[in-house]
């Protein structure tokens, strides 16, 4: 009988998002057409990234909603289907049919490089921020599943910082331009303030303050509370609930949903 060849679901219709594609079609091919005896390293994973747009909203609260829609439209449309994609191309790559759950339920240890079963399933599962090839440790972003088989990101989180960095970190898709000074150190290691006060509402700015004060940030001012960068929930982000704050102890690459300025008062 002839070995069946794996055709990714996502790529029969084409369609246009505002977010990174991602073109996996040229690695099934050529895993397509590997002997099932061949044995490889893993194939690379290009992650897609959510592209906020550069934008001065009047409703800010109606930019975050619509935001908030986009990016639940990116993780079912592109984001899932390219994590699904690259585990099927990691089984085909080692001889293994995919169409069927059970042909590589147990099998990681033994033709995977370095990737558990586990981190495979996971990541086959649920959306993430990391790439299987760098790291068995993945962080999954926070989605609730619904009845229809999507997932909806479970809440948005934001972190403030002068306009100018904010715009950054938009650009670059990344949180690595958080300044230094509104960064702490907590348990030998440096990290990133994040709260669940949006940049519009009943809070101020003096609230933000005295959050990044609470943390050793003396040095941050209303003036700083300019930007506001909107992510979501994820697994490495962890609450602190004496302070009432949110921290992550990794910058670099992150989705970022919206960019804002912040409307709250100055009191």
């Amino acid at each position: 009988m002839p070995r069946r060849v794996f055709k990714p679901a996502c790529y029969t219709k084409p369609f246009t998002l505002s977010f990174v594609t991602h073109n996996a079609t040229n690695l099934f091919i050529i895993c397509c057409h590997l002997a099932p005896s061949f044995t490889m390293s893993l194939p690379p994973y290009d992650r897609p990234w959510f592209i906020a747009p550069h934008a001065d909203p009047e409703d800010l609260r109606e930019h975050i909603r619509t935001q908030r829609s986009k990016y639940n439209n990116f993780i079912n449309n592109t984001l899932c289907p390219s994590q699904r994609d690259w585990a099927r191309s990691a089984a085909e790559a080692h001889g293994i049919d995919p169409e069927h759950d059970d042909a590589w339920i147990g099998k990681t240890e033994k033709v995977y490089d370095d990737l558990p079963q586990e981190v495979l399933d996971e990541f086959y599962t649920y959306p993430c921020l990391n790439d299987p090839t760098m790291t068995n440790n993945l962080e999954r972003i926070m989605t609730d599943l619904n009845s229809d088989g999507t997932r909806e990101v479970r809440r948005l989180l934001y972190t403030y910082m002068p306009l100018s960095s904010a715009q950054e970190c938009r650009r670059t898709r990344s949180l690595s331009y958080i300044p230094d000074y509104m960064r702490f150190v907590d348990d030998d290691s440096v990290k990133l303030l994040v709260v669940d006060i949006p940049p519009e509402g009943y809070d101020s700015k003096d609230d933000i303050v005295r959050k990044y004060h609470a943390v050793g940030c003396a040095s941050v001012e209303r003036s700083d509370i300019a930007g506001c960068v909107v992510i979501p929930d994820a697994d490495f982000i962890a609450y602190d609930e004496d302070d009432d704050l949110f921290k992550r102890a990794r910058f670099g690459s992150f989705d970022v949903v919206a960019v804002t300025k912040v409307l709250l008062d100055d009191r």
